[in-house]
């Protein structure tokens, strides 16, 4: 992420994954890797990225991402807009990208 400009580090013990800002925007990620075609995240995952970005008044524009990686292939990113059970599939099409 740094060479789009981003300032950006994973965060340990599980309470979020990644968070990450440029200029005027903060993004929290919940980092994902399966051998399956689909995973759930949990609400509560969903809940936790939410509770996180909150702290964060400084920045107006706040995002909460899922950032899954499908048998290694490549990344895919869903923006999440709202509390809830998430389940992302290896054919979803990511509407979030880093720059």
């Amino acid at each position: 992420m740094q060479q789009y400009g981003w300032n950006s580090k994973r965060v340990p013990a599980s309470i979020l994954d990644v968070i990450a800002t440029k200029n005027d925007r903060i993004v929290v990620f919940e980092v994902k890797a399966t051998k399956e075609n689909s995973i759930k995240v949990e609400k509560e995952q969903i809940q936790n990225l939410f509770d996180w970005l909150s702290l964060f008044d400084y920045y107006p524009k706040k995002e909460a991402v899922i950032a899954v990686r499908f048998k290694g292939q490549k990344w895919l990113f869903k923006k999440v807009i709202e509390i809830k059970d998430y389940r992302i599939t290896v054919d979803d099409i990511s509407d979030w990208s880093i720059p």
